[in-house]
């Protein structure tokens, strides 16, 4: 999404344990990760309009800027009138 090349190798990948070792190995991480992972998984869905794959939108949260000011690139506008 970001247009980074993509290079293939073929190096192979050996994940542990079925990955997340770290998190596995303490039951408080565990618990933690279980409570917030849905939480950040609902976020980025909002953020980028669909799950990760079949996002929707090509800037955060669908527009830009995220807190709009009316005209608020009006200050750098020549100004061809009186003040």
């Amino acid at each position: 999404m970001a247009g980074y090349e993509t290079m293939y190798t073929v190096l192979g990948v050996t994940h542990h344990n079925d990955g997340a070792s770290t998190v596995k190995s303490d039951p408080l991480l565990t618990h933690i990760h279980q409570v917030t992972f849905p939480l950040y998984f609902r976020y980025y869905e909002m953020k980028w309009g669909g799950v990760l794959g079949q996002e929707t939108y090509l800037v955060p949260f669908g527009h830009y800027p995220l807190n709009p000011v009316q005209d608020y690139l009006g200050m750098f506008a020549e100004r061809t009138e009186p003040q």
